[in-house]
């Protein structure tokens, strides 16, 4: 038995062109880069200290001022001066 079909043309190899291949660097940073982000990172972090320690010498004073305040506790010290007694209603019926 024979093969009926046709034989496919067979392609022929692709010619590409001859190109040398070099990887391109991606980023090129400069030095003024590392300057910029190591000026501003170092900024940021002095920052935080400078609001650290004010934050700690307010504490300190409010400390200072909670342990001034004495509160004197009266034990049936009366009513305040300004106030009517109680008995002022008495007084005006009779």
């Amino acid at each position: 038995m024979t093969n009926s079909y046709p034989e496919p043309p067979v392609a022929p190899a692709p010619q590409w062109p001859q190109y040398k291949v070099t990887k391109a660097r991606n980023q090129v940073k400069s030095r003024f880069y590392y300057i910029f982000w190591g000026a501003a990172t170092l900024s940021v972090f002095l920052g935080q200290l400078y609001v650290g320690t004010g934050y700690r010498q307010m504490s300190r004073s409010f400390n200072r001022i909670m342990d001034a305040i004495v509160i004197e506790l009266v034990p049936d010290a009366g009513r305040h001066p300004m106030m009517a007694p109680d008995s002022w209603m008495d007084d005006q019926v009779s």
